[in-house]
């Protein structure tokens, strides 16, 4: 997949992180930023993004999807979202 931030999935995370998760207002946010090393994602940022994406994509996910591994980049949830929709 090579997902642009300027597509509609992308764009929606990135807002939705942007509004709710970042820690410092205007800091950069690209596909592969990590949203660990930013601060965004800790448990209560990765529970938010987590039921944000469920509500948003029509899809649930497990435990083992709310872990830096799938959530850690806008780039790896994309993947996630893509591998759920397959």
């Amino acid at each position: 997949m090579h997902a642009r931030m300027a597509d509609e999935p992308a764009q929606k995370l990135a807002t939705f992180i942007r509004t709710n998760l970042l820690q410092v207002p205007g800091a950069p946010l690209g596909l592969d930023t990590s949203l660990v090393d930013n601060g965004s994602l800790d448990s209560m940022g990765s529970t938010l993004l987590a039921a944000f994406i469920e509500e948003e994509f029509g899809m649930t996910l497990g435990d083992e999807d709310i872990s830096p591994g799938r959530l850690g980049t806008i780039r790896q949830i994309l993947a996630l979202i893509d591998e759920r929709r397959g």
